[in-house]
């Protein structure tokens, strides 16, 4: 396989994982009374700060994971906050979850350019982001863990070797 096709093959491979992201978040703002029904458990509303060995982490897709059929998610900004959301909004279900830092999902409606996507490739090869090393990308294997309380609260994960 030549390096243009393999360079093809794995741009496919990422624009179907970014679809993959996008179609999970687009049906994580679904508010009509028809979407899934609010689990049977408490409550809270997250907003937090994430750093990797002391140092901010300014960029990526937080995943949660509680092993319970949903995920919940939250943009990293650059000044290394972020607020949780689930497919409920803002409130999320309390609970232990498994940590994940993804990259970041292209923009909505805005096809990324060549270098965007060799970029986005090169970070979901090496790592989630900011140079994170790859077993914060998979809740499997981050061996982080973060407990969610109920009510509001304010977070910190820090992620270390």
């Amino acid at each position: 396989m030549t390096q243009l096709a393999a360079f093809r093959d794995s741009l496919a491979r990422l624009t179907l994982q970014y679809v993959a992201v996008g179609v999970l978040l687009l049906t994580g703002c679904n508010s009509s009374s028809s979407g899934p029904a609010i689990p049977n458990v408490p409550l809270a509303k997250v907003k937090g700060t994430i750093t990797y060995n002391g140092e901010p982490v300014t960029e990526g897709l937080l995943n949660l994971d509680a092993g319970k059929g949903y995920i919940i998610t939250g943009l990293i900004a650059r000044d290394e906050t972020f607020e949780l959301e689930s497919m409920w909004g803002k409130e999320v279900p309390a609970g232990t979850y498994t940590v994940a830092v993804l990259p970041v999902p292209p923009k909505p409606g805005a096809a990324p350019t060549p270098e965007e996507m060799f970029e986005a490739q090169k970070k979901a090869k090496n790592g989630a982001s900011e140079g994170l090393p790859k077993k914060f990308t998979n809740s499997t294997t981050s061996e982080v863990s973060l407990d969610i309380a109920v009510g509001e609260q304010e977070v910190r994960i820090e992620l270390g070797d």
